[in-house]
C-alpha cells in the first residue's frame, strides 16, 4: 500500500502545483490600461479585436514615433490598417501621406510575433517599445519577448474585450477556459524555453 500512497501524494503535489501556477498565472493578467505609456515604438500583435484601434491611438497621442504591426495578412497595406480604424483616428492618419507605420507578414503565433519583431528591432536602435495585445495574451506575450529581445523595456498596454471577464473570471466559463487555455501555452512557453537554453549551453 505504501506505492499507492505515493502515488496518491505525489498526484496531489502535482495538483498543487498546477493549481498555485495557475492562481499566480490568473493575476498576472492586467487588470487596467497603461498609464500614458511612452516608448520608442509601438508593437501590435494582431488577432483580437481593439488592439490595432488601440495601438494607433498610443501613435495618434504620440506615445511613440513608430507602429510596428506584427502577424498581418499578406497583402495588407498601411492603407488597408488605417480603414479598419474608429473614423476619428481614420481622419487623423489619412491626411497624413507617410504614416509612420510598419507591417510584418511572417508571422503566425505569439513566437512568430517576437521573432518578426527580433528582425525589425536589427535594423534599427530601439531601447524601449510598447506591446499592445489582448489582455489575457499578454503574460505570454511578454514572456516570448523578453526571450527574444533582451535588454529591451518592454512596456505592457493592454486591450480589454468586451467578452472577456478580468472580474469574476472563475464563475464565466468562457474567460475561465480562456485563462486555462493561456496558462497552458504558457507553461509550453516556459518549457520550451528552458529546452533551447539548455541545448544551447556548451
Amino acid at each position: 500500500m505504501k506505492w499507492l500512497f505515493r502515488l496518491f501524494t505525489s498526484i496531489l503535489l502535482c495538483f498543487l502545483i498546477w493549481a498555485s501556477g495557475f492562481l499566480w498565472f490568473a493575476l498576472q493578467i492586467p487588470s487596467q490600461q497603461a498609464i500614458n505609456p511612452s516608448a520608442d515604438i509601438i508593437v501590435a500583435l494582431t488577432g483580437g479585436s481593439g488592439r490595432l484601434d488601440y495601438s494607433l491611438q498610443l501613435l495618434a497621442d504620440k506615445r511613440a514615433d513608430s507602429l510596428f504591426v506584427s502577424g498581418v495578412s499578406e497583402g495588407v497595406t498601411v492603407k488597408d490598417i488605417i480603414h479598419q480604424a474608429s473614423p476619428k483616428l481614420r481622419s487623423a492618419f489619412e491626411i497624413i501621406s507617410a504614416p509612420p507605420i510598419y507591417l510584418g507578414d511572417n508571422a503566425k503565433n505569439t513566437i512568430g510575433n517576437a521573432e518578426e519583431t527580433r528582425s525589425w528591432f536589427k535594423n534599427n536602435t530601439y531601447k524601449s517599445m510598447i506591446l499592445v495585445t489582448s489582455n489575457y495574451h499578454m503574460p505570454r506575450s511578454l514572456s516570448e519577448f523578453h526571450e527574444v529581445l533582451p535588454g529591451v523595456i518592454i512596456i505592457p498596454a493592454p486591450v480589454f474585450m468586451g467578452d472577456f471577464k478580468t472580474q469574476g473570471w472563475l464563475f464565466n466559463e468562457d474567460s475561465r477556459k480562456l485563462i486555462f487555455s493561456e496558462y497552458h501555452k504558457y507553461i509550453v512557453s516556459k518549457l520550451r524555453h528552458l529546452f533551447v537554453s539548455a541545448t544551447q549551453k556548451p
